[in-house]
C-alpha cells in the first residue's frame, strides 16, 4: 500500500505545481478580464469615432455628400452661365465683325455719317430751343394784349 500511497501523494504533488504554474489560476483570469474591458473601452472608443465619422459624412445640411452634391451643382449652373456666356460671346464677335467689314468698305464715309448724325442731334436740340423760344414770345404777346399792358 505503501506504493500506492506514495503514487496518490505523487499526483497530488503534481497536481499541485500544475495548479501553481498555472496561468489562468494565478491572476490568468483576471488579466483576461482587464484585457476584455480594455478592449470594450476601444471597442466602444472607435464606435464614437465611427458614429462621428458617419456623421460628419451623411450629415443632410453640412455632411460631406451634401457639401460634394453643392459643389456639383453649382459647377452645373457654372457650366450653364459659361455656355451662355461664350453664345452671346460669339453673337457679339459676329457683330464686331460685321462692323469692321462696313468700317473697311465705308472708310472715310462712314466717319462722315457719324459727324452728320451728330450734327443732326445738335440741329434737333437748337430746333426745341428756338420752338420753347418762339412759344414763350408768343405766349408773352397775347398776354400783354389781354391783360392790356
Amino acid at each position: 500500500m505503501a506504493g500506492l500511497e506514495g503514487q496518490v501523494l505523487q499526483e497530488i504533488r503534481d497536481i499541485n505545481r500544475i495548479l501553481r504554474e498555472a496561468r489562468a489560476l494565478n491572476g490568468g483570469f483576471e488579466t483576461l478580464v482587464n484585457t476584455i474591458d480594455e478592449i470594450k473601452d476601444k471597442v466602444g472608443a472607435l464606435e464614437d469615432k465611427l458614429t462621428d465619422l458617419n456623421t460628419s459624412l451623411y450629415q443632410p445640411d453640412s455632411g460631406l455628400y451634401a457639401r460634394v452634391k453643392d459643389t456639383e451643382t453649382t459647377q452645373e449652373l457654372s457650366k450653364t452661365k459659361l455656355q451662355e456666356l461664350q453664345e452671346d460671346y460669339d453673337l457679339l464677335s459676329g457683330s464686331v465683325a460685321v462692323v469692321t467689314r462696313l468700317q473697311a468698305i465705308a472708310g472715310k464715309d462712314l466717319d462722315d455719317l457719324g459727324v452728320v448724325v451728330k450734327l443732326k442731334q445738335n440741329f434737333s436740340k437748337m430746333y426745341w430751343v428756338l420752338v420753347a423760344a418762339a412759344t414763350t414770345s408768343v405766349g408773352k404777346i397775347l398776354f400783354d394784349a389781354l391783360t392790356g399792358r
